[in-house]
């Protein structure tokens, strides 16, 4: 993991962790009388759009960092098939992750929904699907992208002078 992926996922864990206490604050003063419930209405929704451009930018300025390294990687003479093979690698990985994740959270949102009503547990257990297709989906692309990258071994590699 290089230097801007760090600095990108510890962003983006301040921003989440930030935003998580901002709405752990509202549903507090809700839940203490301090605000009403067009109140908290109001301040859910602003804190939604506002978590919305804040991971929206982050993210952006992200890629166009990465753009920019891999640009100058491959400048520099670092063959792009390596540069996409490890991304490849590292997208697999988290893909794989990301799978196991909700299918464990299918199974978390299965048992304690058992005697809520059959549309509200179709509706949590839809959206996750959805989500573990999305996943899986991810995981076969990289997949097959990583078996049409050229493999290329240490010796194949370009010589810097």
């Amino acid at each position: 993991m290089n230097n801007l992926e760090r600095a990108f996922r510890k962003r983006f864990l301040v921003l989440a962790g930030g935003g998580a206490c901002v709405l752990m604050a509202l549903a507090w003063g809700l839940v203490k009388g301090v605000l009403s419930r067009q109140e908290f209405a109001r301040g859910g929704t602003i804190w939604w759009i506002v978590m919305f451009l804040a991971f929206y930018f982050l993210v952006r300025s992200h890629h166009v960092k990465m753009k920019e390294f891999r640009w100058q990687q491959i400048t520099s003479g670092v063959p792009a098939q390596m540069i996409e093979r490890d991304n490849c690698i590292r997208n697999i990985r988290t893909m794989k992750t990301f799978i196991v994740l909700f299918a464990i959270l299918l199974l978390y949102g299965a048992v304690v929904s058992q005697g809520d009503s059959l549309r509200l547990r179709l509706a949590g257990a839809g959206l996750d699907v959805f989500i573990l297709a999305a996943c899986v989906w991810s995981l076969v692309r990289s997949q097959r992208k990583l078996r049409d990258i050229p493999n290329m071994e240490v010796e194949e590699l370009p010589k810097q002078d």
